[in-house]
């Protein structure tokens, strides 16, 4: 069996980091799987060169005369580019022979792809809906004028969503949100299916931690960081690192100028892009991580934190939230309700105990559930269960999953 796991491009991101040891994990299984990227030509530089390490990659876009490698980001667009719409087009036609059994598409315009080789070369596909096209059209560019125009677009997203959701022969969504909605537009609501993104956790929880929260993203507008620091600006006693490339230097200007105003540069770090090891190092110093986004798609920083036996605050509709509980594993808020935020991080500070506590149980959780190995068999499982079936030998419908975890 032969899996391909298709993104984009490799940019700094969470999706990008899921995908990445998605192969990593089906090649520990013994399945060959490969890492299926659309652009290499518009790729980050050095992204994630330390978790490639060992993947396979394979740029489609190598296939595909350079002349018709042209591409922009389309305007009002913080990344649908128009290589999401050409290359469907120019990948049927340039490759010739594409032998795999199942393709899984990273977010919904590199769907479009996937649609368009799984119908060339009769491979089913499965799709994760980080957050759905109409979504982000309706949510993702606030009340700007540029928001409020491409608003008008949602009907078209809806379409879209639609119409790449039936194709698919199963869907991976990871948020309650979410879910609801994709089950109420599908044709077959059994096919679209929970599925927590995977992370292996430490052996040992640490002993020791310092009174810093953390927060780690690809840094950019709507991430909130400004109103964050604004917020915790008069908290005695709070310090905070910021992790994480900037993706737009004009939202990095709004938050230096931001700090500067506050006169926050005493107690808090801006720390910039940071290795893999780096930021493990820093879930299991800091008493907390927080997500002040909303985050419906998942929220990668709760579970990087669980996996370091660290605890998290995030928002109670944020897509990590349903596999924790709520005083157990992480202190939850309500998003947009500043004393709601302002209590879990009173709590954490004047009780740093809650840091070992709350961080031990959902690291137990980690360790039970979350793992590489119960991430894969979960989409084998949908593989099996669906109309994915049909590109699949008999030994492979029926072939079980076995990962062994990695440190």
């Amino acid at each position: 069996m032969r899996i391909g796991v298709l993104l984009d491009r490799i940019t700094i991101g969470g999706v990008e980091k899921i995908a990445i040891e998605e192969v990593r994990a089906y090649r520990d299984a013994g399945i060959q799987a490969d890492l299926l990227v659309l652009s290499k030509d518009y790729e980050t530089p050095m992204a994630f060169n330390e978790l490639l390490d060992g993947i396979n990659v394979i740029h489609l876009d190598s296939k595909i005369p350079k002349f018709f490698r042209f591409s922009f980001r389309m305007p009002f667009f913080s990344f649908f580019s128009l290589f999401h719409l050409t290359y469907p087009i120019l990948l049927n036609k340039f490759i010739k022979d594409f032998q795999y059994d199942y393709l899984i598409s990273h977010n919904s315009y590199t769907t479009f792809s996937a649609k368009a080789l799984g119908a060339k070369f009769n491979i089913p596909y499965g799709m994760y809906v980080h957050d759905p096209i109409s979504y982000i059209l309706q949510n993702g560019y606030g009340e700007s004028a540029k928001g409020k125009m491409l608003k008008t677009l949602t009907p078209l997203g809806l379409y879209i969503d639609k119409k790449i959701l039936n194709n698919a022969s199963a869907v991976f969504v990871q948020g309650d949100d979410h879910k609801k909605f994709l089950t109420s537009i599908v044709k077959d609501p059994a096919k679209v299916f929970y599925i927590s993104p995977g992370r292996n956790a430490i052996e040992t929880p640490p002993t020791t931690r310092e009174p810093f929260f953390l927060v780690a993203s690809a840094w950019k507008h709507g991430k909130n960081l400004e109103q964050l620091l604004t917020l915790t600006s008069r908290i005695e006693g709070f310090r905070l690192k910021v992790a994480g490339k900037w993706i737009q230097d004009d939202y990095k200007k709004i938050v230096l100028g931001t700090l500067k105003s506050l006169n926050m540069a005493d107690r808090v770090e801006i720390l910039g892009e940071v290795s893999e090891g780096e930021l493990n190092n820093l879930h299991q110093k800091a008493s907390a991580a927080i997500i002040f986004s909303q985050e419906k798609g998942f929220g990668l920083p709760a579970l990087e934190a669980a996996s370091n036996a660290g605890t998290f605050i995030i928002p109670d509709d944020c897509g990590a939230a349903r596999y924790f509980q709520n005083n157990i594993d992480g202190l939850f808020y309500k998003f947009g309700d500043d004393a709601s935020f302002l209590d879990c991080i009173d709590k954490i500070i004047k009780h740093p105990e809650l840091s070992y506590s709350l961080g031990a149980s959902a690291w137990i959780k980690v360790k039970q559930e979350y793992a590489w190995s119960k991430h894969i068999a979960v989409l084998h499982n949908a593989m099996n269960n669906n109309s994915a079936k049909q590109g699949l030998t008999n030994e492979e419908k029926t072939r079980s999953v076995h990962v062994p975890e990695r440190n």
